[in-house]
């Protein structure tokens, strides 16, 4: 609710927006609150939808595989570690909004999640689908919507998730 609530102000008042977008400059000048709060804005109500519904659909399935408590786990994970990566890695990236290094993370978690405990063999190849899809992504520019994707939040959400998986998994924390 308090994540509507953020988006309708930021859409309807541009001052907001700006206030809370990820901004690199902004950022290295000591807001910090930009690497979280840059995530949970989106440039228009189209952005804030899809990016909602990919987000309902991957909480059904980790509900489904019933790896709930996982979800936001990986959840918080992928949100700070996405800001914190495009800030330290791609300074290039100005400003950005938009949860989808997030939602690329968790979706990576779910497939890897998928692959060792349900059916190896499907999971291997919605694992193939996703990195094909990345490297497309790597390598083509997008402009859907009235603006840039920014393709790099969604390989450094990836890597999140990735990192995460690999911590777990050599912890030997059960993943279940």
């Amino acid at each position: 609710m308090t994540v509507c609530l953020l988006q309708i102000s930021s859409l309807l008042f541009s001052d907001i927006f700006n206030f809370l977008r990820y901004e690199y400059h902004a950022i290295s000048q000591g807001e910090l609150w930009r690497l979280l709060t840059g995530q949970l804005i989106h440039i228009n109500f189209t952005h804030f939808l899809l990016n909602i519904i990919a987000l309902l659909l991957l909480y059904l399935i980790a509900y489904r595989l019933k790896v709930i408590n996982l979800f936001w786990e990986v959840m918080l994970w992928c949100w700070l570690f996405t800001g914190l990566a495009l800030f330290f890695i791609f300074p290039e990236i100005v400003w950005y909004v938009g949860l989808s290094g997030l939602l690329h993370g968790v979706a990576l978690f779910l497939i890897l999640y998928f692959t060792k405990n349900v059916n190896k063999l499907f999971g291997l190849m919605f694992l193939i689908g996703f990195i094909v899809k990345l490297i497309f992504e790597l390598n083509t520019t997008f402009s859907n919507m009235d603006f840039i994707v920014i393709n790099q939040a969604h390989l450094m959400g990836s890597l999140s998730s990735l990192v995460y998986f690999i911590l777990r998994s050599t912890l030997k924390i059960k993943i279940h």
